[in-house]
């Protein structure tokens, strides 16, 4: 059975979310749970869908998971700023184009 890509963003995006056990954070985690959801899934089919892409996604999220698993606040908070970054790059980027169609 295929999982989708975006099921598996999604979870490493909660995971991310628990393992900072901020309750307040947990707390808006849940809910917007469903816009999250939604964000990522339309992302994953509509904006990251180029290997390219797809392969820096995989490259944030690990750099993220080693930067949280090795207990490196500041390496932790730079990878995800370089991963927000990138997002809203191609976020502004998928606007720009679709305004000038």
């Amino acid at each position: 059975m295929a999982v989708n890509t975006y099921e598996v963003d999604l979870k490493f995006h909660t995971q991310i979310a628990a393992a900072t056990h901020n309750t307040i954070y947990l707390h808006l985690m849940d809910n917007i749970y469903e816009l999250l959801q939604f964000s990522i899934r339309v992302h994953r089919e509509e904006q990251f869908v180029t290997r390219e892409a797809q392969e820096a996604i995989l490259r944030h999220h690990q750099k993220i998971f080693l930067a949280v698993e090795s207990g490196d606040p500041d390496a932790a908070e730079t990878a995800m700023k370089e991963h927000l970054l990138y997002v809203i790059r191609n976020l502004k980027r998928l606007f720009l184009s679709e305004s000038s169609s």
